[in-house]
């Protein structure tokens, strides 16, 4: 590749590197208070800012060095995209921690194990996408890798709807009050909010080979 190409691959790379990183760190947090662990939530949202302010730097320049002539003029702004959906998906993790942290709900423990599963789910669901992009950063063998991704991709995104589904027919037949399905229901979206950004990304990371396609 081209300098200036070489250099907005690393840059991009090691955006996606921190959000990826956040996202963990959002994931694990969440997971820590489905075991009664309020402190990591907690950690979370308080350095959230420090975080956010950060990414954003980072993205701008990212931006500065595509005006600046890197990539083909169809391409750099879907690698942008690339960024700004990475952006939305730190922003939901964030927002799903602030969720369970102010609302503290009240999660008995057979629910308890289907949030688990599909924050973890969530979570496992970046990694494909988010490989097909260093993968077509660098270069490898585009088309078969990312074939495979997406493979991977659809077979826990479709595995991650179910649970999705059951948890909310979970709520909605227990016994509990009609309070506590809306801040219950509340809690699970904040979780799938997450999991439709990246499904975001998948897409445009998508479009990019259908236009290096055509």
């Amino acid at each position: 590749m081209l300098k200036k190409e070489r250099e907005v691959a690393y840059l991009i790379e090691k955006y996606l590197d921190n959000i990826k990183d956040w996202q963990k760190t959002a994931s694990e947090a969440v997971l820590s208070y489905f075991m009664d662990d309020l402190e990591a939530l907690k950690l979370a949202v308080l350095s959230k800012n420090q975080f956010q302010t950060a990414a954003e730097k980072d993205r701008q320049y990212i931006w500065k060095k595509l005006c600046e002539g890197a990539y083909l003029p169809v391409i750099r702004g879907s690698l942008f995209s690339i960024t700004t959906d990475a952006s939305r998906i730190a922003n939901s993790a964030t927002v799903c921690c602030e969720t369970f942290f102010f609302q503290k709900p009240q999660i008995s423990q057979r629910l308890s194990t289907d949030f688990s599963s599909i924050t973890q789910g969530t979570f496992n669901l970046f990694k494909p996408v988010y490989n097909s992009i260093l993968q077509y950063l660098r270069g490898m063998d585009v088309f078969r890798a990312i074939s495979q991704n997406t493979e991977v991709y659809w077979n826990q995104k479709t595995e991650l709807i179910l649970i999705e589904d059951e948890l909310k027919r979970q709520i909605s037949v227990s016994s509990i009050d009609p309070w506590q399905k809306t801040q219950l229901n509340m809690c699970a979206q904040s979780i799938t909010a997450v999991s439709n950004r990246i499904s975001e990304m998948e897409d445009e990371i998508q479009l990019i080979i259908a236009k290096l396609v055509s």
